[in-house]
Parts: C-alpha cells; sequence; structure tokens
C-alpha cells in the first residue's frame, strides 16, 4: 500500500457511530453475532485493519465490499477473525477437565464395555485453534489402553476458517501449554519450531470443519453432528443473543443421544427452557444431562432430515412422481421426532407391508436413535425391494463411516453416483472419506466436483439430505472446506 494511501488512512474518522451500527446490525443479520461493549474496539481495529489491508479510503467502501462477498472472502475472514478472537489453550478450565476425566470417562466407557460397544462421540462447538478438541484426544489416550479398538468420532467446527486450518496441523507455541503437566507434554507433542506440534497419532483423531451455529442446519448426516455422547461448547454464546442461544440449546439437545451430555462455559450458562435439557451440579461445576428416555437402542449414529420422497433427481432437488411418505411423518423426520417417527412407521408397516421406503425411513431413524447396526440392517433389507435407490446408498455410506468400515462407505457412495451422477452430497462425502483416507488427490478431485455441481445448481434450493440448506450456503461451505485444507492439497 502507498504511504500517500495509509496517510489518507490514518486521517479518517472510519468508526463513527453511523460505521460502529452499521456493522453492528451486519455481523448480526450475517451471521448471528452479538457485538458487546466490550468487543467494540475488537470491532474499530478489524474495520481500520480491513481497510488498510484491501485499500479501501472510507469504511463505506469496506462495507460494500463485504455486502457484495460471501463469508468465504478475503474481506469476510479478516472481519470474523478480528471480532471472534478467543484465546485457547490446552487442559482448559481445569475442574471441568477433572470432573470429564475422572468421572464421565470412567463411566461411559465402562457402560461401552459393559455393553460390547466400543464407541465415543464428542463435538467442540467453536473449536477455535482445536486445542479443547486435542485436550479430549489425549484424555482419551489416557484412559484407554485399547484406543486402538475404539471407534473415537471427534468433531471440531468453528465459524473461523484460518484458525481450523492451524486445527489441523496441530502446532502451538508454548504460550497454549501454561496449564498442561510437561510430561503431557512430552509425551504427545514434539518440539518444532519455536513450539510443539502434537503426534501423528493423535493429530488424525478429529475432524475440524467449517459451521456457523448461528445458521447452519444441525443436526445434520453432511457434518456427522448428531448422535453425540458430549458437546462441549465454552465461551460461545458471549457472541449470541438469547433467541439464536435459545436455538442452539435445541439443536444441541437433538444432537446428543440419550443420557449425553453439554458443557458450556461458566459464563455461558442458560436456562434450556426444555424438559430434555436438565441443568445438573457435581461440585463447582454444572453440566446439562439430555434425559430424554433411553429405548434399548445402541451404538453411533449419522442423519437428520433424511427422506426419500424424491425418486430421481437432478443436483438432488427433483419432484417425486408421487409421494411415499404422508405429510406427519415427514414433519415428523423434518422435526427429528425419531421415536414418534418409528412409532409411525411400525403402525404404516403393519398396514402398507414392508416397502423400500418406509425400511429406509426407518434405517433412518434407527442411526439416529443410536443403532447403527440396525439401520445397517433395514438399509440393505431396502436395497433388496428397490436396488436402485441411491438415497439408501447414501445413507448406508453415512452409517458405514461411523462403523469405521471406509471401503464399504466408499463403495456405496460410487454407487450413488453411478446412479445419479449429480448427487452433489455424495461427491462431497466422498471427498471427504478420501482425504481422511490420505487419498488426497482424489478427495480433492471428488470436492471440486462437489462444488461445481452446487454451483450450477439453483442457489435457493435444498440439498435433499439437509433440509434448510440452500446450495448458495453449501456452496460456501465447500470452499471453507477447500480452503481449511489448502495445506493438504499442495
Amino acid at each position: 500500500m502507498t504511504a500517500e494511501l495509509h496517510q489518507s488512512i490514518n486521517n479518517a474518522a472510519f468508526v463513527t457511530p453511523e460505521c460502529e451500527r452499521v456493522f453492528i446490525d451486519f455481523l448480526y443479520e450475517k451471521l448471528g453475532l452479538v457485538i458487546k461493549s466490550h468487543q467494540l474496539k475488537s470491532l474499530h481495529d478489524g474495520i481500520d485493519k480491513g481497510c488498510r489491508q484491501f485499500g479501501h479510503l472510507r469504511w463505506q467502501d469496506y462495507f460494500e465490499a463485504l455486502k457484495q462477498s460471501d463469508s468465504t472472502s478475503s474481506e469476510m475472514e479478516q472481519l470474523i477473525a478480528a471480532v471472534t478472537i478467543g484465546e485457547s489453550y490446552f487442559f482448559r478450565d481445569q475442574n471441568q477437565i477433572a470432573w470429564l476425566r475422572d468421572i464421565w470417562l470412567p463411566q461411559i466407557i465402562e457402560q461401552r464395555r459393559s455393553k460390547g460397544e466400543k464407541y465415543l462421540r464428542i463435538w467442540s462447538a467453536g473449536c477455535s485453534s482445536g486445542q479443547e478438541l486435542y485436550t479430549m484426544a489425549i484424555l482419551l489416550a489416557e484412559a484407554l489402553p485399547d484406543l486402538g479398538e475404539w471407534k473415537i468420532h471427534l468433531m471440531g467446527t468453528d465459524i473461523n476458517a484460518a484458525v481450523l486450518s492451524r486445527a489441523l496441523h496441530g502446532h502451538y507455541s508454548s504460550w497454549s501449554f501454561r496449564a498442561t503437566p510437561e510430561a503431557v507434554r512430552d509425551r504427545y507433542f514434539f518440539s518444532q519450531e519455536y513450539g510443539y506440534t502434537i503426534n501423528d497419532n493423535l493429530r488424525q483423531m478429529p475432524l475440524f470443519t467449517f459451521l456457523n451455529l448461528a445458521d447452519d442446519e444441525y443436526p445434520s448426516i453432511l457434518t456427522q453432528t448428531n448422535a453425540m455422547d458430549l458437546i462441549l461448547c465454552r465461551n460461545v454464546f458471549i457472541y449470541f443473543d438469547k433467541r439464536v442461544v435459545n436455538m442452539v440449546m435445541h439443536r444441541f439437545s437433538r444432537s446428543l443421544l440419550p443420557g449425553g451430555v453439554l458443557m458450556l462455559g461458566a459464563s455461558d450458562l442458560v436456562a434450556s427452557g426444555m424438559d430434555s435439557l436438565r441443568l445438573v451440579q457435581h461440585g463447582n461445576i454444572f453440566y446439562y444431562h439430555n434425559s430424554i428416555k433411553e429405548e434399548n437402542h445402541t451404538t453411533p449414529i449419522p442423519s437428520k432430515k433424511h427422506t426419500s420422497d424424491r425418486r430421481k433427481i437432478r443436483h438432488v432437488s427433483a419432484e417425486p412422481a408421487q409421494p411415499v411418505i404422508d405429510d406427519t411423518l415427514h414433519e415428523m423426520l423434518h422435526g427429528g421426532r425419531w421415536h414418534e417417527a418409528l412409532s409411525h412407521i411400525e403402525v404404516a408397516i403393519k398396514q402398507q407391508g414392508k416397502t423400500a421406503p418406509l425400511l429406509q425411513h426407518k434405517a433412518k431413524v434407527m442411526a439416529n436413535l443410536g443403532d447403527l447396526q440396525a439401520a445397517k440392517a433395514l438399509c440393505e433389507e431396502s436395497l433388496g425391494l428397490d436396488p436402485l435407490d441411491m438415497h439408501t446408498y447414501f445413507l448406508k455410506a453415512m452409517v458405514l463411516i461411523e462403523l469405521g468400515d471406509d471401503q464399504g462407505a466408499e463403495s456405496s457412495l460410487r454407487k450413488t453416483i453411478y446412479l445419479e451422477p449429480c448427487f452433489v452430497e455424495s461427491h462431497f462425502q466422498l471427498g471427504l472419506l478420501l482425504i481422511r483416507c490420505e487419498r488426497v488427490a482424489a478427495g480433492k478431485k471428488a470436492l471440486h466436483n462437489a462444488l461445481r455441481l452446487a454451483r450450477s445448481a439453483p442457489p435457493e434450493g435444498e440439498l435433499h439430505h439437509a433440509a434448510g440448506m440452500t446450495f448458495k450456503r453449501f456452496v460456501e461451505i465447500l470452499e471453507h472446506e477447500m480452503e481449511i485444507y489448502a495445506g493438504e492439497f499442495n
């Protein structure tokens, strides 16, 4: 940038009261972020830095550029980073860590072992640079001598693609270890470039992905954010108002398995307003317990809002030749009312007999209730009646991913693409699967295919397996995913 431009910016009164109001309203409408008084300096600094970095002489020009851009643009990324700065470090909040390590983990591990089920699902929502989720990986490594025999699903999501990329690489400064015992640091990290990098075994455990808690649909089969045993969402609600907090809490309740736990930061505690989420105190820590009654269903899950009432699609959006589920069941599935949907399907099967669509819907319900083996068997029974249903193959693939059968999942995803080459979600999931299996070039190609198809679809059309998510929004998420994995593509 020229000296003249620097001088012009220095002399300009960028953050006027009008500027502040415009940007506060924009961030709320665009991202659901609430800027509070203590965050105003960060907002002011972010506006000033954005104008300098992108060569805007007036804040109005910067704002116009933001309005014209999507959430993956450099301008938007810079502003998000400025107002969502949050310090994170390993083993943060010692009281919560002690409860997780000494009480929750031993109990759930013993419970799962007694049933012969070796799986755990943990989601760090608002994971920043990944210290919280890697802390959970360390606790699991310490608690499970047979860790390799367990199916561990560690999910980290955030709105900031830059911090997600740092989490993916797992390199941290010494300051991130100020609450970490030295012996633990030396066991799981190695010294590198003025800091420490987590070892490969633990670095490969989590999946980091872009997700806006205030905007995106979840739980969702596309993001694997359902059937969680534990959700950690600490120091995130400070960015949201009451309306958004209530919405997020309701979605979290649907994302947890019966008996699952939600842990918030000490400053985030709210009245859930739901019978399903009960606030529990243990000593000097608090958590929310998902008190929905267990219905004799076991093992992890994938989906939400996955229906096969569209028999043949282009861009996964064409209308069905005739409806295959009634409106009542559709509403139950769309709303995540799994127990009601299961009873409804059982009645329909008694009246109509077993049909491929009903078996597919039952498979989705059983998966969401936590019984993946039953869901897999139902998918196979449904395919026996209709061997050309791409949606059943897709659901089966998601179940197989959760069961750790990557080869079977890849085969099912490729079958959906063979049956419908424009099946956007299948290209997307195939890309993520191949990258996780270290087949990066093939994974990159599949993600590019998904992005190309999503861009050519009607922007306001909805994805079949994520009702409420438009293709326009999905394009933004895909672009974020490719930005996160950019280093892996080089």
